[in-house]
């Protein structure tokens, strides 16, 4: 993850959930296993499968239905936390955050998600704008990126939250872990940064890919290749 170059690549995403018939929903899915698994969308939905997908039950935020959730990491104990919306500078608002389900609630119908708590200051909270994406490298370390260069970092399984400055005003987009000896993240303008310490703090690599291009996914096949994918 050192350095970049630049190649060509045709994505292709499927999701899991027909986005014809649920538009609402599918703005991002994971399925730990072959059974449990979560979907999150527009205006707070969340919903909960476990078995395979062929029935869901609907659960939501706690006292929040405006948030436009785009991402979730489940566990493999099927816990899980989701992230989105925009928080226009406040984290305590009721358009944006980052949720939680504990352990042993995948199944209940209506059960309420809890708001995970962020410790921010200064100018590191007046320019938390909109969170893009979540995931964690193991069951405790765990991390959000969003607009402005935003990373929010966790060492206790997403309950508590507190920011990791970037050095950057790009959007961050995505999230990829070796382990936790190396992360990485990307967004717009081609940057690409890294860590070597638990997220606590970030460097550019020597050379990045084309500044034209918006990274939306990441992948490391070991601590030295790996592969960048985005638009242009």
């Amino acid at each position: 993850g050192t350095n970049w170059s630049a190649t060509r690549l045709l994505l292709l995403l499927v999701l899991l959930l027909d986005a014809h018939a649920q538009p609402d929903i599918g703005q991002d899915n994971i399925i730990p296993n072959r059974q449990h698994g979560v979907a999150v969308g527009e205006r707070g939905h969340v919903y909960s499968t476990h078995n395979g997908g062929f029935a869901w039950v609907r659960q939501r935020l706690m006292n929040r239905r405006e948030v436009d959730l785009s991402s979730v990491f489940v566990f493999d104990d099927n816990s899980a936390v989701a992230a989105g919306g925009d928080c226009g500078g406040l984290y305590g608002g009721t358009t944006c955050g980052i949720y939680y389900r504990e352990a042993g609630f995948a199944t209940i119908e209506e059960h309420e998600w809890e708001k995970a708590r962020l410790d921010v200051d200064g100018a590191l909270g007046n320019n938390l704008r909109r969170l893009s994406f979540v995931s964690f490298c193991s069951h405790s370390l765990g991390f959000v990126v969003g607009e402005q260069g935003s990373i929010l970092r966790s060492t206790n399984g997403g309950l508590n939250w507190g920011a990791a400055p970037s050095g950057t005003l790009e959007a961050l987009q995505t999230i990829h872990c070796s382990g936790v000896e190396l992360v990485l993240v990307a967004g717009s303008s081609g940057i690409i940064l890294r860590s070597v310490d638990q997220g606590t703090t970030w460097t550019l690599p020597s050379s990045l890919p084309d500044p034209s291009s918006h990274i939306v996914a990441l992948l490391m096949q070991n601590s030295r290749f790996g592969f960048a994918v985005g638009d242009r």
